[in-house]
């Protein structure tokens, strides 16, 4: 089961309360009631239709004004709402429970993350249900739904596969070498390795990397090898709709058109062709009206390794596209399906990569640092430039991670605030440093006029169990206190 830190569901809250309204892959209710095993397994069921990995209920929302109230949840509660669960369900069905608390009333936010229905639809106390729109109706009154489902469930076996079996699946097999050479650019790689034109060597360092497979004189490619190097991913069919786009909302006029990039080949390929044209879109002429110079709204460093990061961490086994890089005049959106690294979510270092050959050989290629550190440097990035903090997003199966250009501090959203706090806080404790209040003006650029306001910021972050005090910190004055994670 998969557990989220504070902070994400904090995210995933924010995200869900953005939604218009209830659908067949969400639906909020004000209290926990009867009717929870059925909508539970009219959403799983829905999933399958959708395509969507994951669905929510969330309790403890005003339905009509999305007010966030709370209910009473304790562990003890969880346990007896499990143990419904299992009563009423035909079958286990995976599914995880988070909570947020409600500072207000000391009350909880409840949202169950609810997984796709496996192997057959799932039923409630025998009977089967789906949803359409905002309705919950049983899946015996709509044969075709009924045979979409059991035609595209997947079966749980799937889901009990490592993910790292992809990454040495094969995406095309039976090759003779000429075959193979068409569809890899060996040279790329060749050069990359400093081998010499001798197909003995250059074979054996590909399959040494887990690029290819050989038997004899036949020859295996795989997905590894295809999304490095392949000349064309489209003709890889496990690869399908997984190259990289680039939308651009820059500059648009009422006639003009979003402009659409598509990089089919593979990483190494395309990679630093997709850097250059983003860096080309997002550079503009200097503020000052006699500038003559361009510059950069963001960080080199930073878009680099959000794009890697949204490469490495996809999942190539959903359905549907792969990454997607979205240019806004107020924001960047690195879109990849997959999920944000769940072990340790706080920039720590550690890394829990599902594509980890592919994220090898990527570095040794010269892309990104040790394993599990870009995020940390985006933030230290971002912080140096005074920029606002990076925006996690998860939901529905989709990662995304937002940049924002610079925005005075009091124009910052109330809850971006309080995620500079935790990000700068995870940045100072990995620094072997700690925030406080001085620290917190100098990275969002305020001065000393402020130091009230930031005393109240930092309060309201210990509020939400986002920071502490550190153990060795000033219990006087809230200006002169020192804070390290919730977690450390």
């Amino acid at each position: 089961m998969a557990a989220k830190t504070k902070e994400q569901v904090r995210y995933l809250l924010d995200m869900l309360l953005s939604m218009a309204e209830n659908c067949e892959w969400l639906e909020f209710k004000s209290a926990l009631d009867d009717t929870l095993p059925r909508s539970l397994c009219a959403i799983a069921n829905s999933l399958v239709v959708t395509g969507l990995p994951r669905g929510y209920l969330v309790f403890g929302v005003n339905v009509a004004t999305r007010s966030v109230d709370g209910i009473n949840f304790t562990a003890e509660q969880e346990k007896e709402l499990r143990d419904r669960l299992a009563q009423h369900l035909s079958r286990p069905q995976r599914y995880d429970i988070h909570t947020q608390l409600v500072p207000k009333n000391g009350k909880r936010v409840v949202i169950i993350e609810i997984y796709a229905a496996l192997d057959e639809a799932l039923c409630s106390d025998g009977i089967a249900y789906f949803k359409n729109g905002t309705r919950i109706l049983k899946l015996s009154e709509s044969p075709e739904m009924e045979k979409f489902i059991r035609e595209h469930v997947q079966p749980a076996i799937s889901q009990l596969q490592h993910v790292g079996t992809f990454e040495e699946g094969t995406a095309r097999g039976g090759l003779d070498f000429k075959e193979l050479s068409a569809l890899l650019d060996l040279k790329v790689w060749a050069q990359l390795k400093g081998l010499p034109d001798e197909r003995g060597e250059l074979l054996q360092s590909l399959e040494s990397a887990r690029l290819i497979k050989t038997a004899g004189e036949t020859y295996s490619i795989t997905n590894t090898g295809a999304l490095l190097l392949s000349c064309k991913l489209s003709s890889f069919r496990s690869l399908a709709g997984k190259a990289p786009r680039l939308l651009s909302h820059l500059n648009l006029d009422k006639n003009s058109q979003v402009k659409e990039y598509l990089f089919d080949q593979g990483m190494l390929l395309c990679l630093s062709d997709l850097l250059e044209l983003l860096c080309r879109e997002l550079t503009v002429k200097g503020r000052k009206t006699n500038d003559s110079q361009r510059q950069l709204l963001y960080p080199r460093a930073v878009l680099q390794e959000l794009l890697l990061n949204s490469i490495v961490h996809q999942n190539y086994q959903s359905a549907g596209s792969g990454m997607l890089v979205e240019l806004f005049a107020d924001k960047v959106v690195f879109s990849n399906p997959g999920a944000f690294p769940r072990a340790r979510p706080n920039f720590s270092g550690y890394s829990d990569c599902p594509n980890p050959s592919l994220a090898a050989r990527l570095r040794e290629s010269g892309w990104g640092g040790a394993p599990g550190s870009g995020l940390l440097s985006v933030v230290e990035a971002l912080e140096n430039a005074q920029l606002p903090p990076l925006i996690i997003q998860e939901f529905g199966g989709q990662c995304r991670l937002i940049i924002q250009p610079q925005h005075p501090f009091a124009t910052l959203p109330h809850d971006l605030k309080l995620t500079g706090v935790y990000q700068h806080c995870c940045l100072k404790y990995f620094r072997q440093e700690v925030l406080s209040n001085k620290s917190l003006r100098l990275r969002f650029g305020s001065s000393s006029k402020t130091i009230a306001t930031f005393s109240r910021l930092l309060t309201e972050a210990v509020t939400y169990q986002l920071i502490k005090p550190a153990p060795e910190s000033d219990s006087g004055s809230l200006r002169n206190k020192s804070y390290i994670p919730y977690w450390a």
